[in-house]
This record gives structure tokens, C-alpha cells and sequence, in this order.
């Protein structure tokens, strides 16, 4: 730790990767609007993350336009039943 203070805020590592995420996901420069579940994520597994669903966009995203309808949001499956097998590696 490079605070010579120590940590401003009982849980500030775990703020510090929620706001990696959010700023990684940003790249997509899509809005997204879902859940996300992560565990031990980085900038590298965010990234393979963006690169999955850029390659199979069809798949997961889906154009809404603003003050029309929310769209359903399918709960029948399991979250982890949802994620792909294995991620693909990043270049």
C-alpha cells in the first residue's frame, strides 16, 4: 500500500475494483444495463469479458431505445449457467 495514511475507507480495495469495472466496461462505449457477478477480476479479465461479447454481440446485446418499454430480462437459467465456459484468452 503506498497510503502512508492507510486505507481511507474500511473497504476501499473492494471500491477501487468496482470502479475498475465500471471504468472498463466503459470501453465498450455501449451503454450496458444488466447484473454483473465478478469474481477476482482485473483490467485482464475485464477485457477478455468485452472481447467475448463483442464477438458474439447478437447473443447478449440488444439495441433498446430510451422511453419505450424496459425489455424482460430472462431469469429462467441461472446465472452461471449464462457465462461461457471458458473466456477467451487475452491478445
Amino acid at each position: 500500500m503506498l497510503n502512508g495514511d492507510g486505507l481511507r475507507y474500511e473497504d476501499e480495495f473492494v471500491r477501487h475494483k468496482m470502479l475498475d469495472f465500471v471504468g472498463d466496461m466503459a470501453v465498450l462505449d455501449l451503454p450496458l444495463w444488466g447484473s454483473f457477478r465478478v469474481h477476482a477480476s482485473g483490467h485482464a479479465l475485464n477485457n477478455s469479458f468485452l472481447r467475448y461479447l463483442d464477438a458474439h454481440r447478437d447473443d447478449y446485446l440488444e439495441e433498446i431505445v430510451l422511453g419505450e418499454a424496459r425489455p424482460q430480462v430472462q431469469e429462467d437459467r441461472a446465472p452461471a449457467e449464462e457465462a461461457p465456459e471458458a473466456m477467451p484468452a487475452v491478445a
